[in-house]
């Protein structure tokens, strides 16, 4: 087993975490400490080649996600088939592991992944995987703020995870702005003043937020949540009823339930922030599709 430890997680207090549950885990293991992704790559082929083949990222879900995307990068479909992904909630929201239940790292099953192709400066394209969730807009801004906190919310941050990514989330609704953005799928294509989008696979996202969605980790479906064309007012009545776990459709919002055999297109007139597992990268494309039981997780 190796264990992708990321001490920076969890406002810095990831590693004390670590070392305490270090002490408790019973089957050996072989730790690295995270740096840079391209070390990751090197470590993560090196340890298969040596036998590991249980991974487990301990940290939030950005580390949780770049063991993902170094696992999706580094290694092919039939040397995916033979490697467990597993993680311990080290972070700020631990989103991942939600809803919270027991886990094992002696059971395992095949879970969905979203696959993001980005486009970016100069028309730079990328690939990138995340189990839960993207987001344009609203959330988006929230995350890119709670990732580089300033003054009151680095402090808050460092006190009160809830209350900094609350108050991230009031922040960005204050300054939040509507962004001209057209969607694609199936072969239509409409155009919104949209004030956030959500892809989402699983509904729980940043700390105690959610939508109404059911969640089934391996069943092919996703779904896309737009608010549009909203104001101050109404971003906050969206705000308190995704805090209760709730998204009231109407005329400036609507959901799209989607499965593996649909894809979507979201292009915007100019650079914006998009959001995945609470990853941040500018982009003025993205094109967003499932991939079914792409990788074994444990449970």
């Amino acid at each position: 087993m190796l264990i992708v430890c990321n001490p920076y997680a969890g406002g810095g207090k990831a590693l004390q975490k670590w070392q305490k549950v270090e002490k408790t885990l019973q089957q050996p293991f072989e730790v690295y400490l995270l740096s840079e992704e391209k070390d990751l790559v090197m470590t993560l082929r090196a340890a298969f080649q040596s036998g590991h083949r249980l991974f487990v990222a301990a940290g939030g879900d950005g580390t949780a996600n770049l063991l993902l995307n170094g696992l999706a990068m580094e290694f092919s479909e039939k040397e995916r088939e033979e490697i467990v992904f597993g993680a311990l909630p080290l972070g700020s929201s631990n989103d991942y592991h939600k809803p919270h239940g027991q886990s094992s790292f002696f059971e395992s099953e095949k879970r969905d992944v979203l696959r993001f192709v980005l486009t970016g400066k100069e028309g730079v394209r990328k690939e990138r995987f995340a189990f839960l969730n993207g987001s344009f807009g609203v959330t988006a801004d929230g995350n890119a703020s709670f990732n580089e906190p300033r003054a009151i919310l680095s402090f808050l941050k460092w006190g009160s995870t809830h209350a900094a990514i609350l108050f991230a989330a009031l922040q960005a609704i204050w300054r939040a702005k509507k962004h001209r953005v057209k969607i694609e799928m199936d072969g239509d294509e409409k155009v919104f003043q949209v004030n956030n989008i959500g892809v989402i696979k699983s509904p729980f996202f940043t700390g105690d937020f959610s939508y109404r969605s059911s969640f089934k980790k391996g069943d092919g479906s996703y779904s896309l949540y737009v608010c549009h064309g909203m104001g101050l007012f109404g971003l906050l009545k969206v705000l308190w009823s995704l805090k209760r776990g709730r998204f009231k459709e109407g005329r400036k919002a609507f959901s799209v339930h989607l499965d593996e055999t649909k894809s979507v297109m979201i292009s915007t007139e100019k650079m914006l922030p998009f959001e995945y597992d609470g990853e941040i990268e500018w982009v003025e494309k993205v094109q967003v599709s499932l991939l079914k039981q792409y990788i074994r997780c444990c449970k």
